[in-house]
């Protein structure tokens, strides 16, 4: 009602494909046929398409090419491209934290294999000199053996990388942060959210303040710097 002409509902990689294929030949393919869309129309109504699959294999979606971009745009003082080091593997959250809009990528987690997410890192390390990552999914831990093959994988190919993560305090367990450490991990993120076990039990956090003290005391205990979100 605001003069946009098309929104994407749900994941947009192939959504935005094909809407871009409709616009460049209109007579080829009808705007009615592509899914997870809401449009006006000629007449001015407003037609919401079926909507799309979730994208289940992560794999087969290319990797992000920065160099599509005016690099110069987002270069840092010390040369490396702004946010280029970012590393999204994952969509995707099967808990029910009350507060955490879920509307898109929904409960299920799915995430690229190990093999891919390293090498995408192998190639941003190679095209722009990275040297730290960050792994920004909200829960690095959730799938332990896609994480402890990453790990495997970065030691195998002995890249020299530093790199942070997201956890939710239930996943973190010590032999895995211990691999995560040796793989070059240097900080982890916990999403505490609150002291207050009222206050966790009501957004459904589904772990109690000791739960907290316990996973903080032991990734203190391994050298791990570690950043805690709070709600205030």
């Amino acid at each position: 009602d605001h003069g946009c002409d098309v929104v994407v509902i749900g994941e947009g990689e192939l959504t935005v494909d094909e809407l871009c294929s409709a616009w460049k030949d209109p007579a080829g393919r009808s705007m009615e046929d592509i899914r997870g869309i809401c449009f006006r129309k000629p007449d001015g109504s407003m037609c919401r398409t079926a909507p799309r699959p979730r994208i289940t294999d992560l794999d087969s979606l290319p990797l992000p090419d920065i160099r599509l971009y005016d690099l110069e745009a987002f270069r840092m003082p010390d040369g490396t491209i702004k946010a280029g080091n970012k590393i999204f593997m994952s969509r995707g959250c099967p808990f029910q934290c009350t507060f955490c809009d879920k509307a898109v990528f929904g409960d299920k987690h799915v995430t690229m294999s190990a093999e891919r997410v390293v090498e995408q890192i192998e190639r941003q390390q190679k095209d722009f000199g990275y040297h730290e990552f960050g792994l920004d999914d909200d829960n690095f831990m959730v799938n332990k053996k896609n994480a402890r093959r990453i790990c495997e994988l970065i030691l195998e190919r002995g890249l020299k990388v530093r790199w942070l993560v997201a956890s939710h305090i239930n996943t973190a367990d010590r032999d895995l942060l211990q691999l995560m450490q040796r793989a070059g991990c240097f900080q982890v993120i916990y999403g505490v959210e609150s002291g207050d076990n009222d206050t966790l039990k009501r957004i459904r956090k589904g772990y109690t303040r000791e739960d907290v003290i316990e996973t903080v005391s032991m990734t203190h205990a391994l050298g791990l710097r570690m950043y805690i979100n709070l709600m205030t």
